[in-house]
């Protein structure tokens, strides 16, 4: 090595160190907490392991009449199902929380988008977004926009995006229903249209990149 880059004696540190060194040696930005929807990793620590962990049990019962449809196309609508669909059929019986759980893309999406899952819930777009959006949007990591790194989730358009792009691009800049209504001098009803207008715009947008990712 370079002169200058070693050192004449060994450093060395104590494991619980270890942490306090990176969060110290680590850069990090603390108005991106306050830009975006953000949970502490301690506010999941007691839920993480209800949300991905079947009951030790045995199972006897089924799933009623959905126990007369193939395991594979019953398992191809939950993958289609919206997260709050989903999770709401989870807390169902023993056996459909066994059965979510079997799935490798919700195992994924429980032990690494907690915070994202978190957010979807609280602000109700849970609705709108599969558990296949979902986890496509895990498995990849650049910007839609630019191609940079992409740290973060549009949640309006479940795309990712860079800090950057988050701020400045066109496509992620919001404005509330109020402010349109008055520039546009809209009507309640005018404004119900466009409510249900930019819906559907985001159904088709969805519609086509998951028809696009099954013909490649």
């Amino acid at each position: 090595m370079p002169y200058g880059h070693c050192s004449a004696t060994e450093y060395r540190f104590d494991e619980e160190q270890a942490d306090a060194i990176v969060r110290t040696t680590s850069y990090h930005r603390r108005d991106y907490c306050l830009s975006v929807i953000w949970y502490s990793p301690s506010e999941h620590v007691d839920i993480r392991s209800s949300i991905a962990t079947p009951f030790q049990r045995n199972l006897k019962a089924g799933l009623g009449s959905l126990d007369r449809l193939p395991p594979e196309l019953l398992f191809d609508t939950l993958y289609r199902l919206d997260m709050h669909s989903l999770f709401k059929f989870r807390q169902t019986s023993l056996r459909s929380r066994e059965m979510v759980d079997s799935l490798n893309q919700y195992q994924r999406v429980a032990s690494h988008g907690q915070n994202l899952f978190c957010a979807l819930l609280r602000t109700r777009l849970a609705l709108d977004i599969s558990l296949l959006n979902f986890h496509n949007a895990l498995c990849i990591k650049a910007c839609t926009f630019c191609g940079e790194f992409g740290g973060f989730i549009f949640l309006l358009t479940w795309k990712r995006c860079c800090i950057k792009c988050l701020v400045e691009s066109p496509e992620t800049q919001m404005r509330t229903l109020a402010s349109v209504k008055k520039q546009f001098r809209m009507k309640k009803a005018e404004s119900g249209q466009l409510i249900l207008f930019t819906r559907l715009l985001w159904l088709a947008d969805s519609n086509r990149m998951h028809l696009r990712k099954l013909n490649q």
